[in-house]
């Protein structure tokens, strides 16, 4: 069941703004964030990025190219940096 907002009768008349799907492999350990597209509800391919969790902690962020080789976005040092791998920079 859903809510609907104030003055709405039915979904039908609810425009649809955004979508994301979520998904995991494993307990805790990869999640995907995908950006959907809010008229077909089908991903759109280049917005899927895919987390590494150790524990509860993110350590790695990153998607695949059209080959399926893994791209590393950004490493997480939970409490100390951040690294944006393209760029080769970390923030501290």
């Amino acid at each position: 069941m859903r809510a609907l907002p104030d003055g709405c009768a039915d979904v039908s008349s609810v425009e649809r703004l955004w979508a994301r799907e979520f998904r995991y492999d494993g307990p805790r350990q990869r999640y995907l964030a995908r950006e959907l597209d809010p008229d077909t509800l089908e991903p759109i391919v280049t917005a899927d990025v895919w987390t590494d969790y150790l524990g509860d902690v993110a350590v790695l962020g990153f998607l695949f190219d059209q080959q399926d080789n893994e791209v590393r976005l950004t490493g997480y040092l939970p409490g100390i940096s951040q690294t944006d791998v393209a760029l080769a920079d970390t923030y501290y």
